[in-house]
């Protein structure tokens, strides 16, 4: 599958995921104040996005009762973006599996730049 990743607007955390062939939404993701959240698909089903460490670079797309499905691991550093990322349960089919890869690196990506947008705010008024 190909899907388009939106998060519309600078105040809205949001992201919506939308099939590239048609322009369906799929499903939206609603963060959390920690940056866990809710996956929502348009058929019914949803994830929880969790974090599993203090320092945030272990994350999870989980069942609503706690299994896991894809597990990521941050391994970035400073000029380079680079994550483990593995697939653990095989109740997902492989376009669902994908879905949940994508938006998980994705949302790696959108932690670390609010993140950084966040440290760089705080410098700036110190």
């Amino acid at each position: 599958g190909q899907w388009v990743f939106d998060r519309p607007g600078f105040l809205c955390r949001d992201v919506k995921v939308w099939e590239a062939e048609s322009s369906s939404l799929v499903a939206v993701y609603y963060p959390g104040w920690l940056g866990d959240g809710t996956l929502e698909c348009s058929d019914g089903r949803t994830y929880k996005w969790v974090s599993t460490n203090f320092w945030r670079t272990h994350w999870e797309f989980r069942t609503p009762s706690g299994e896991t499905l894809v597990r990521f691991i941050d391994n970035s550093r400073i000029l380079e973006r680079t994550a483990l990322i593995e697939g653990i349960s095989s109740v997902l089919s492989a376009q669902e599996e994908a879905l949940l890869m994508l938006l998980g690196r994705y949302l790696l990506e959108l932690h670390s730049r609010d993140t950084a947008v966040v440290v760089a705010a705080t410098a700036a008024v110190v």
